[in-house]
């Protein structure tokens, strides 16, 4: 039987981003490109923190610079993990390439 890994995972789970990357190793050993929705700095931290030496490069984004948002979230940013092209498809957890920008603002 054949496992399919998709390429691209986007998260917004209402504040359960955190847990469920936590208990999805495989997955974030296999899919190389994420984009995780937070709305807390806490959840940003604890997303950032398990995401830690996966080999990601790490970037967080406030999506408000692009996209008109009207909604009353006083936090709404993007967390984008990606792969290197290199290393994909091999073992994971070295922790290589990881660099957080934080762009502030709305």
């Amino acid at each position: 039987e054949q496992t399919y890994w998709p390429a691209f995972v986007k998260m917004d789970i209402e504040g359960s981003e955190a847990e469920a990357l936590a208990g999805s190793p495989q997955l974030l050993a296999r899919c190389p490109n994420w984009l995780i929705e937070v709305h807390s700095r806490d959840l940003e931290r604890e997303c950032l923190h398990v995401l830690a030496g996966t080999g990601f490069d790490i970037d967080v984004v406030n999506p408000r610079r692009w996209l008109p948002d009207r909604r009353p979230i006083a936090h709404n940013r993007w967390v984008i993990a990606t792969r290197p092209p290199s290393d994909r498809g091999r073992n994971r957890g070295r922790g290589r390439h990881t660099r957080v920008g934080f762009v502030e603002g709305s």
